[in-house]
């Protein structure tokens, strides 16, 4: 059943889409994985995103429902 869904939908790199090899794991090649700047630490437990003080203001812009958020690498470049 793998073999079938890989050729009808071949799995492909969420940020350069190139065809993942068989034995890459996620949805992310090697390639772009290796060049995603990591967030700086510390980060909060709640958003996660980056503190500079004990008080998230990120976390003031979440509605009170959510729980947890997750960021996995900081897009640094000029918009």
């Amino acid at each position: 059943m793998t073999a079938l869904r890989d050729l009808l939908l071949p799995l492909v790199c969420a940020a350069c889409a190139r065809p993942l090899d068989a034995g890459e794991p996620g949805i992310v090649c090697g390639r772009c994985w290796s060049r995603l700047a990591l967030l700086p630490q510390p980060l909060c437990p709640r958003c996660g995103h980056p503190r500079t003080r004990p008080a998230c203001t990120w976390c003031d812009l979440l509605p009170p429902f959510v729980r947890a958020a997750r960021s996995v690498h900081a897009d640094l470049r000029a918009v």
